[in-house]
């Protein structure tokens, strides 16, 4: 009897151990669960320190290959730090209803709008992203470690025995898996079960499980050309990705530069009309003076007619250029509320410049063009890879034939890991062939890479031919506008002296109204023309220069360089007008 209530005593006492055992064991795995939770919240910021630390680096060895040095990128904004729940909408309607006030040179403007330019972060971002794919890429030949472990109670009846046992079970799993640039992959991974009954039959176990899992293939799939395509294309996008932000940004400058040139000239308009306008005012209080509104009436209300024009043509510039204003405040991204006022030492700087030179060799421009300029260089890049394509689609019409090992392990020692008895692995080889039967698909994709690629030809071919034109008619426009400007500079000397003539006649009482009124309205056109024209002249320089390739918008006052394929244009092409 007291043997019998001793093993039942022993029993009772190892069924509280055990259920003990599994339940700190499950509380553990709560615990664990908790805590994984509580720094999967508190590592986001930490992987996104991670990620531009990764993608910063593969920018900067990029720039630093293709260009020989590397820009300070970022793609941070001032709400970039901030907590994304802390940003809210009314916020942004403040911020745009700002009413500051701007004072801007066009170093300045060229500052504010590489700050602040939405266009200009949607191409920084879109570099960062091209860089962030790289690193996707990149991870799947990583080896790729996993985990995992699950924790239950169930409710079970062990062999038809009355009542219910409470069992116990954790099953952890963890995996390491490796794939090659060969096209081979490994899989290894440890697992165990344990298993607790906390009533009833008291009983454990512990069974662990080591499984090693390698393809490799043979023909369909197989080789470094084939597997690493998707990292070499990923490689190449960011290639291409970095030229165009390179490109954007020269492009980006000579856009600011020609707006901000035409606002000064919109400006310099203005005033031009408003002292036209003046003067017709003048005109007509002397004819006033003189009585010609009585013995002249035709003369008077020429004299009133050419006041009201001026007027108009003055109100008309005052709101053309607001509108123009409100738009080069867009593009800069500062609020449409704040005021913007431009620095006019700018023109006078593009003045006493001088002209640019147009000595240039179309073919020797052009090709320059064919091995500077940025985005033609992405469009040849891209025809070697629709011809890559088309030999790696090809390789889906190899037999598919893959080498497989597997091996595995079992034991219930819970403490030994390492030392076990190799006898006990169970393992097998084999090949797998997948004989390329049905293969429509691949057929009908294959042809439409085929039909790209030709097209590809073509583009490629009409890349080189438009950039040719792009380049020779850069060279005509700009010698056109060079010469239209030197013509309108003798224009407005012309028209200034005839002017002159007439003031004169008018204080003598001598002028015919409608010849003075034709005089001032060729010299106001003539005024204007000459800055528009001024302006036309480096729209057309900066604009050759890009389309060859040769800008560097990173230089100081890049637009005051005369020269285009590194020639200077000297001061003798410089006009003087005051």
């Amino acid at each position: 009897m007291k043997t019998q209530q001793g093993k039942q005593a022993k029993a009772a006492d190892s069924a509280t151990e055990t259920g003990g055992f599994s339940i700190r064991r499950a509380g553990l795995a709560a615990a664990i669960s908790l805590v994984l939770l509580a720094v999967t919240a508190c590592s986001t910021s930490h992987y996104r320190k991670s990620a531009d630390k990764d993608v910063y680096e593969s920018i900067d060895l990029m720039q630093k290959a293709l260009f020989g040095e590397s820009e300070d990128f970022s793609v941070d904004t001032r709400y970039s730090k901030r907590e994304i729940e802390e940003i809210m909408a009314s916020e942004i309607i403040q911020d745009r209803m700002e009413d500051g006030v701007l004072n801007l040179d066009l170093e300045g403007a060229l500052r504010v709008a590489t700050e602040f330019s939405r266009e200009y972060q949607n191409d920084k971002e879109a570099l960062y992203l091209s860089a962030l794919n790289l690193e996707g890429a990149e991870l799947a030949f990583f080896t790729v470690f996993s985990g995992k472990s699950t924790a239950k109670i169930e409710r079970v009846n062990d062999g038809g025995r009355p009542g219910y046992d409470a069992k116990g079970t954790i099953n952890n799993d963890g995996t390491a898996r490796k794939l090659f640039r060969t096209g081979g992959m490994i899989t290894a991974s440890l697992g165990n079960d344990l298993i607790s009954y906390f009533t009833g039959d008291p009983k454990r176990s512990l069974i662990n499980a080591l499984t090693l899992n390698i393809s490799q293939p043979l023909l369909r799939g197989a080789g470094r050309s084939i597997v690493g395509n998707s990292l070499l294309q990923a490689e190449r996008n960011l290639i291409y990705q970095c030229r165009q932000h390179a490109f954007f940004q020269n492009q980006f400058a000579v856009g600011i530069v020609k707006d901000y040139f035409s606002l000064l000239g919109a400006k310099n308009n203005l005033r031009n009309n408003y002292t036209n306008y003046l003067r017709r005012v003048e005109s007509r209080r002397r004819t006033e003076a003189r009585g010609q509104f009585f013995d002249k009436p035709v003369e008077a209300q020429l004299a009133i007619s050419a006041e009201l024009t001026a007027k108009s043509s003055y109100i008309r510039s005052v709101t053309d250029y607001q509108r123009d204003l409100d738009n080069f405040k867009l593009k800069l991204g500062v609020p449409l509320t704040a005021g913007v006022y431009l620095d006019d030492s700018d023109l006078v700087d593009l003045d006493a410049a001088g002209l640019p030179t147009t000595a240039v060799d179309a073919d020797k421009a052009v090709e320059t063009a064919i091995s500077s300029y940025l985005p033609l260089l992405n469009e040849i890049d891209r025809y070697e890879d629709r011809k890559r394509n088309v030999r790696i689609k090809a390789n889906e019409f190899l037999p598919g034939l893959d080498f497989k090992s597997d091996a595995s392990l079992s034991w219930d020692d819970e403490e030994n890991y390492v030392n076990f008895d190799v006898d006990e692995v169970l393992a097998n080889s084999r090949l797998e062939l997948d004989l390329p039967i049905n293969r429509w698909k691949a057929r009908n994709e294959y042809r439409d890479l085929i039909i790209k690629f030709e097209a590809g030809i073509r583009a490629l071919a009409k890349n080189l031919d438009d950039r040719r034109n792009a380049v020779v008619n850069g060279i005509r426009q700009l010698e056109r506008d060079r010469n239209l400007y030197l013509n309108s500079v003798e224009a407005v000397k012309n028209a200034t002296a005839r002017v002159e003539e007439q003031n004169l006649r008018s204080q003598a009482g001598l002028v015919d109204q409608q010849t003075y009124i034709f005089a001032q309205d060729e010299l106001i056109r003539e005024q204007n023309t000459m800055t528009s024209t001024l302006v036309s002249v480096l729209s057309r320089q900066l604009d050759l220069k890009l389309n060859i390739g040769v800008l560097d918008a990173s230089r100081k006052k890049f637009w005051l360089d005369r020269g285009i394929m590194g020639a200077e244009g000297g001061k003798t092409d410089a006009v003087e007008h005051k």
